[in-house]
């Protein structure tokens, strides 16, 4: 198992920094979350990206307007190797120009529970377990048999964020995309037994330096 410091895009004035991080660093694994970039600004963070020697993007958020030849592209350019997507029934369902790439495809929980038939038909679940421990926390009641799920499908990948009870997220819940101390993440333990089998990718707003602190202190937690 590998864990992903991921370069996100909710906020946009972030990415050029994780960039400017990244470059010297060390680091030459990351995940991608380009879920708030319309086409010409991926095109302008990919230019970006290419200028870094031997940079791996081994997961990638798919974003409801790429097609298969940005897959392709990632997969040739960056090693891409799985991708997720929300839900069918979420705000911005993603729709598939074909079915050449969907078993690379999983599919997040979100404030939306995959369906099973949709799971059958991609690769599997791509598990967020702050948007999972949130579900339990206020009884939302889609994630009452989640766990069968998670136990009955494929596990691809997933997103590793933070839960913090004293402070609301933008949308309501107590699951957030950064992080105040890595405390902040020691939730994810419970959730061990459903880890998927390669990548695990850190969604968070966080600088390149504190996920790499994250990163260690979670391969402590999940593996000492």
């Amino acid at each position: 198992m590998v864990i992903l410091p991921g370069l996100t895009t909710t906020v946009h004035t972030l990415p050029p920094i994780f960039i400017e991080e990244l470059k010297i660093s060390t680091c030459r694994a990351i995940s991608l979350f380009p879920t708030c970039m319309n086409t010409d600004q991926r095109q302008d963070l990919y230019r970006e990206l290419e200028t870094i020697p031997g940079l791996k993007i081994p997961h990638v958020h798919l974003r409801t307007d790429m097609k298969d030849e940005e897959i392709e592209y990632l997969m040739k350019r960056f090693s891409s190797e799985v991708f997720n997507i929300h839900p069918g029934k979420s705000e911005h369902p993603y729709i598939p120009e074909s079915e050449k790439y969907l078993k690379k495809i999983y599919i997040e929980n979100s404030g939306e529970v995959p369906e099973e038939e949709e799971l059958t038909r991609y690769g599997g679940l791509c598990i967020d377990y702050s948007h999972w421990e949130n579900g339990i926390l206020q009884e939302n009641p889609s994630y009452g048999d989640f766990e069968t799920l998670a136990q009955k499908f494929p596990i691809g990948c997933c997103h590793l964020s933070a839960i913090m009870l004293d402070e609301k997220s933008p949308w309501g819940g107590f699951d957030h995309h950064h992080f105040r101390s890595t405390a902040d993440m020691i939730f994810l333990k419970k959730y061990q037994d459903f880890l998927p089998p390669r990548w695990l990718s850190m969604e968070l707003e966080n600088s390149l330096p504190q996920q790499l602190e994250a990163k260690a202190f979670l391969e402590n937690l999940f593996w000492s």
